[in-house]
């Protein structure tokens, strides 16, 4: 049974629909063979048995070429066992369910000669009476495997059963079991023969799900709908699977270890080629011995072997090993069970009262100095109480002391002279990030980040994920142009050169005095250790970017002071304008606008407090109040700058700006977790602000913090609601009333999608066609004056789509716009889908209005008369279909959207 997120085929049961009860997927497992149930087989043929003799089995055959069909095997039976496996024993395998296990068992006891004879006989029987009537002869043939042995060799099969089921982040693998038995086909004097038929294990390993890193193990990289079988497998006896995040791994009855989907940490093993991110196909991993027993974590695989053995491969926390690698303190140890999470192992060893939790390769790999973290040794932290449990296993193992050092930053532009710097960031480069790191796969570089980004590549870290990078492609020559509309006249001249470039550096900065009433409260520049050139060019840079959002100075963040700094320590002036920007357009840092941070605070940090550590939630309800958590601004409008020591506010930033707001969350409820012990003996508010206060000062574990920030759960819909409340708050007080298409969900969220620069204004309905009829001109005619615009087209069918339109309303031949512009659908699914940069077929208007260009189609494609469309994939957004399943639509409705202050002059 299966329920859930249906995206990617997730269920497997060919819908990407989602299930929230338990439905069956029986119906699409197909098998490559036949059986027969145990009940059907029956005795009804002569049969002679004795300890000399063994069991003969004859019928009549209804075959025109022969008179008998016989079975026979000799005593005593050489295929009454099966071949074992190396586990010792399947109830110690601890990893399987109660009913699992008893499945292995049924399959693994030996088969009776009886049995086996009357299988045979049944499988011969139904094969040659079909041939007799013309039918195919080749009974249980599987299809390439079972064709070329036909007819000489012929098998029957019993029941297969599930032996072991498991799912990675976005797909799943079942394994079926049952045994195969195969006989010799004879033939002499009229007499059809199966002599001494051999059983043997057989294992079907099905597959499904999303398979972008070809995890499913089906060749290729594309999702599995439906259960598929792994072909390439049909000839191992597979006993145990287990999936990680975006690979799998196969353990078979002979000590075998096959991987496929996701190798950038070294899941796979080594493949040859350092360059190869994932392999779809399963490839064997040499272990030194024959494994037993496996598990897999996100990253990483962990084996027993038969000599007792234990080796690891792939990255647990810090340390990545491409080969598999010995951990001495578990080999040799009685391990009855063992599990993985995301980034830890558990181990149960038997006769013994320990749990051995192994959550960082430091402690996995003592033996390993080329990887170790290299940091001296300190004594380790007391575990932290809470709710009487202790959690500080979760940070115990990378909570030893850390010795600062001073190091100056490699970094482009004004870089401090030195910087303490987290030591436990020393082998980072060289282990998980290369010169072949993928900084196009977002979720693998996100988990790179929470890791700790070295110096060396924070610069093309930043522009990335803060998507600095097309902004800088797409919109050359902005940051200029900010400044001749920010600067006087005059003031741009003397900065001006023969060529009629600016020279940024010339530009007179502006004083802290003629920035007053802009920065916000406690901020002061001297936290960040700049250079007097990087000073400058923070104080041209607040001011051009608060004259360039005059008189909606209101709406900027009360970061931007703090970001600006930060940026300046890696990027040029130019870099930080456009990284700034960038992030301002995206939801996950925009919704930080305009919101009450204490209240903020109380709700999202001290709610969740409630969850994981409930003693240390009541004690502060007793003597914090909501307008209490003003100590809290500090922490969040200043990104912790001033407060922990800034490598660490370097690494939350890192977090910050690939992830959003939430790991501001995350860190504050570490904060508090980490003192609970402390904060418990607190009797008012002032004493909890200097406890935290000094334990943010005088913090020296990096890892222990941003460890605990991802490892301690909250509930992260209160912070959505929370800010979806404050969202709606700031909207324009005419939103909705705008529209008589969209409902105040779908506006809200389209509000969030268009640039900071259009939600500063309150928009206007330019055109519709229940007031200005249907026709293209009319529309042309009203839009003509604003740029940009948003079209709305509403079908009668109910879907809800519509573009972002960055060009003038003008008709043509040829495309225009800019890399802002995008397409949307508002029902039945919320999704944008910006622009790939593939081409530049953005907006064309004439007798017909077109939207994206290449692949299939249009993106979007309305007549003159604007009430026929259709909808295709275009290679401009890389959108599905936004009208559904067909791709012609009728629209009953269309609107477009301006803003008065965006008129075209």
């Amino acid at each position: 049974f299966v329920w859930g997120m249906g995206e990617n085929g997730r269920l497997g049961n060919n819908s990407e629909e989602n299930q929230y009860h338990p439905i069956s997927l029986n119906q699409y497992f197909s098998f490559p063979f036949q059986w027969e149930e145990n009940k059907s087989i029956t005795s009804s043929s002569s049969s002679v048995r004795n300890k000399t003799q063994g069991i003969t089995i004859s019928m009549p055959a209804k075959h025109q070429d022969a008179k008998y069909i016989e079975v026979k095997i000799d005593s005593p039976s050489p295929s009454a066992s099966l071949p074992k496996p190396h586990i010792s024993s399947t109830k110690d395998v601890l990893a399987h369910s109660t009913s699992i296990t008893s499945q292995l068992s049924s399959i693994s006891d030996p088969l009776s000669p009886e049995e086996m004879a009357l299988r045979m006989m049944s499988t011969l029987t139904q094969t040659f009476s079909s041939s007799n009537n013309g039918e195919n002869n080749e009974f249980n043939c599987e299809n390439e495997i079972e064709k070329k042995e036909t007819p000489s060799i012929i098998s029957t099969f019993t029941k297969p059963v599930i032996c072991s089921i498991t799912a990675g982040w976005g797909h799943s693998l079942v394994l079926f079991r049952c045994r195969r038995i195969t006989a010799k086909i004879e033939e002499s004097d009229g007499v059809i023969r199966a002599n001494n038929p051999i059983a043997t294990h057989r294992s079907v390993l099905f597959t499904f799900g999303k398979s972008d890193f070809g995890q499913c193990g089906q060749g290729n990289i594309s999702d599995v709908k439906t259960p598929k079988i792994i072909s390439s497998l049909r000839n191992e006896a597979i006993y145990q699977v287990t999936g990680g995040f975006y690979h799998s791994s196969v353990l078979t009855d002979d000590g075998k270890v096959f991987c496929f989907g996701a190798s950038s940490e070294g899941q796979c093993g080594p493949l040859g080629d350092k360059k190869q991110t994932h392999v779809d196909v399963p490839v064997r991993v040499d272990i030194p011995s024959p494994a037993k027993m496996i598990t897999s974590g996100n990253f990483h695989n962990i084996v027993q072997c038969i000599s007792g053995e234990v080796y690891v491969w792939g990255r647990l926390f810090n340390s990545t090993n491409f080969i598999p690698t010995l951990i001495e303190k578990l080999s040799g140890k009685k391990i009855v069970s063992m599990i993985s999470g995301m980034l830890s192992t558990i181990v149960v060893v038997a006769d013994s009262a320990d749990i051995i939790q192994t959550s960082d390769a430091e402690q996995l790999m003592e033996n390993q100095e080329e990887v170790s973290l290299s940091h001296p040794q300190g004594a380790l932290n007391p575990p932290v109480q809470i709710g009487g449990q202790t959690i500080g296993n979760i940070w115990n193992s990378v909570s030893k002391g850390v010795s600062d050092f001073a190091s100056p930053l490699s970094s482009p532009v004004g870089s401090p002279t030195s910087r303490q710097r987290n030591s436990s960031l020393q082998g980072i480069e060289e282990t998980f990030w290369t010169p072949f790191t993928n900084f196009d796969d977002n979720q693998q570089l996100i988990l790179k980040i929470r890791k700790g980004v070295p110096d060396s590549h924070r610069l093309k870290v930043w522009l990335s994920v803060s998507g600095c990078t097309e902004l800088l492609s797409s919109e050359e020559g902005l940051y200029a142009r900010s400044i001749r509309a920010a600067y006087t006249t005059e003031e741009v001249e003397s900065a001006t050169n023969q060529g009629g470039d600016l020279t940024f550096d010339d530009i007179p900065s502006k004083s802290f005095s003629s920035l007053n009433g802009y920065l916000p409260e406690g901020f002061s520049y001297k936290h960040h250790n700049l250079s007097d050139e990087n000073v400058t060019r923070m104080q041209r840079l607040l001011w051009v970017l608060y004259k360039k959002a005059t008189p909606h100075f209101m709406f900027l963040h009360p970061i931007l002071p703090d970001l600006i700094c930060i940026f300046l320590h890696y990027t040029s002036e130019e870099q930080a304008y456009f990284a700034t920007w960038a992030l301002f357009n995206q939801p996950k840092v925009s919704d930080f606008s305009q919101f009450n941070i204490p209240e903020l605070f109380s709700s999202v940090v001290l709610n969740a407090l409630h969850m994981c550590a409930p003693d240390l939630h009541d004690h502060l309800e007793t003597i914090v109040d909501t307008e209490d958590c003003h100590f809290a601004t500090n922490w969040f409008a200043r990104l912790f700058v001033g407060k922990f020591p800034y490598r660490l506010v370097l690494r939350i930033f890192d977090c910050f700006i690939s992830e959003g707001i939430l790991v501001l969350f995350r860190v504050a409820i570490a904060i508090f977790l980490l003192n609970t012990d402390s904060l418990l003996k607190c009797t008012n508010l002032s004493q909890i602000v200097i406890e935290l206060d000094d334990f943010m000062a005088n913090c020296k574990d990096d890892d222990a913090v941003l460890e605990l920030a991802y490892g301690v759960s909250f509930r992260r819909n209160s912070c959505l609601d929370y800010l979806r409340s404050s969202r709606d708050a700031t909207l324009p007080s005419n939103l909705d009333e705008i529209s008589r298409i969209l409902d105040h969900e779908q506006i809200s969220t389209l509000w969030l999608w268009v640039p900071l620069r259009c939600r500063l204004d309150e928009p206007r309905l330019l055109f519709s066609t229940s007031t200005c009829g249907f026709n293209i001109s009319t529309l042309v005619s009203k839009c003509s004056a604003f740029n940009p615009t948003i079209l709305v087209i509403k079908t009668s069918e109910g879907q809800i789509f519509g573009t972002f339109i960055t060009a003038n309303w003008e008709k043509g031949d040829k495309f225009h716009g800019s890399g802002e512009t995008f397409v949307f659908s508002l029902s039945p699914k919320m999704r944008k889908y910006p622009w790939t940069k593939e081409n530049t077929l953005f907006f064309l208007v004439s007798n017909a209005l077109m939207i994206g260009g290449g692949g299939s189609g249009c993106s979007l494609y309305l007549d003159d008369e604007l009430n026929h469309g259709s909808c295709n994939r275009s290679s401009t957004f890389d959108n599905p279909n936004l009208c559904g399943n067909k791709k012609d639509f009728d629209a009953i409705e269309v609107e477009v959207f301006g803003w008065e202050t965006m008129r075209n002059t």
